[in-house]
């Protein structure tokens, strides 16, 4: 795939060429030799500094560095602005999921996951390094995975990204729809309003997410 400028341009939600977002890149990036290097952990920031949790999308990057907190949308938002203040290339990505399958494992309760759409969105984004295009999701917390883990979840999951081949351990193949397709630009979809009726979900999604992050730091220790 031919490089874009778009794919290192600021956008009116991605935005780059904040200071906040700048002064990270900056302050995470310092010393490395290469993009690979600096990719890699800007990569681990997001991934591993703003816990997984489902919430607002309509989020400038520079918005989510304050929360902690993030969603597949706001992340892959974030990761996208540090890298391109970095100069590297990136992208959005954006598949349908089977969301009820998907996070069904962040609901339990049946009459919980009768509440989850059938259907959803998720996005990852895609990197530009020397050897090419990598796509890479920071959606889950390493916290949170080690949790996923413990509970019976494949064990692939708590590997890291060493900014070689593609790192996606959150959709499997099966969960995924279909393809829409890799933006520069997704500022249309942040701008969208979330559907109502779903506050419950969203409150115990959060508690189960804390439990799941609890019973990894217990089985983390033991080992």
């Amino acid at each position: 795939m031919r490089i874009k400028s778009a794919s290192l341009k600021k956008t009116i939600f991605c935005d780059c060429d904040n200071s906040k977002i700048i002064d990270i890149a900056l302050k995470l990036t310092q010393g490395c030799v290469d993009e690979k290097e600096k990719a890699v952990r800007l990569f681990d920031y997001v991934k591993n500094s703003y816990k997984y949790s489902f919430g607002p999308w309509d989020l400038l990057a520079s918005q989510t560095i304050g929360l902690g907190v993030g969603m597949c949308t706001t992340k892959a938002n974030l990761l996208v602005a540090l890298l391109r203040a970095s100069g590297i290339p990136a992208n959005f990505k954006i598949i349908r999921i089977k969301a009820r399958e998907v996070f069904g494992k962040f609901a339990v309760f049946n009459f919980l996951k009768k509440k989850i759409s059938e259907e959803s969105i998720h996005i990852y984004i895609s990197v530009y390094l020397k050897d090419g295009w990598h796509d890479i999701d920071p959606s889950l917390d390493k916290s949170l995975i080690r949790g996923l883990v413990a509970v019976g979840y494949d064990k692939s999951m708590i590997s890291d990204w060493n900014g070689e081949g593609n790192y996606l351990n959150f959709i499997e193949p099966r969960q995924t729809i279909s393809f829409i397709g890799e933006f520069e630009n997704i500022d249309d979809y942040h701008k969208k309003k979330r559907k109502t009726a779903r506050n419950l979900f969203l409150f115990m999604s959060r508690i189960i997410m804390c439990f799941y992050r609890i019973v990894g730091k217990i089985n983390f220790i033991k080992e």
